[in-house]
């Protein structure tokens, strides 16, 4: 059965290498939960699920995140509906997406360990970003005349 290095690319035969690829030295990991099995065409390998259709992505979330995301959109949720008219309300959901871009990629880069600052960003980072944006849009959208 083979498999591709995911360092070098190269197909190697998983069981005959005992798990070394030839071409770079690295031992192969194989995902967890995932079974290699040979392609029904017979041609090479890859690897499949153990069972079909229970795909699961185990991202492991430190459960510190939580919290500071729970504050951070109490804000938001706060500051949307104290807008007193249409264009507050929709600079309000731009800073909004830009928030959750923000915390998504917080996530993404430390997901197990939070740094204090990371967690400060997702607790009180709305608010100075939603004060940025509703200047920001409001002196952009008058220099291009449609305010």
């Amino acid at each position: 059965m083979h498999v591709r290095c995911g360092d070098c690319g190269r197909r190697v035969d998983y069981v005959a290498s005992a798990g070394v690829c030839e071409g770079c030295g690295r031992h192969l990991r194989l995902l967890p939960g995932l079974d290699p099995a040979p392609d029904p065409g017979g041609g090479g390998g890859r690897d499949r699920p153990a069972e079909e259709g229970t795909r699961r992505l185990d991202v492991p979330v430190s459960p510190r995140y939580g919290p500071a995301l729970a504050i951070g959109a109490a804000h938001a949720v706060f500051l949307l509906l104290a807008s007193g008219n249409a264009l507050t309300a929709q600079i309000t959901l731009m800073a909004a997406l830009g928030y959750l871009g923000g915390a998504a990629v917080m996530v993404a880069r430390r997901p197990r360990t939070p740094t204090e600052v990371d967690l400060w960003l997702l607790r009180l980072g709305f608010i100075p970003l939603w004060y940025l944006t509703q200047d920001a849009a409001r002196g952009a959208w008058t220099w291009l005349g449609r305010l």
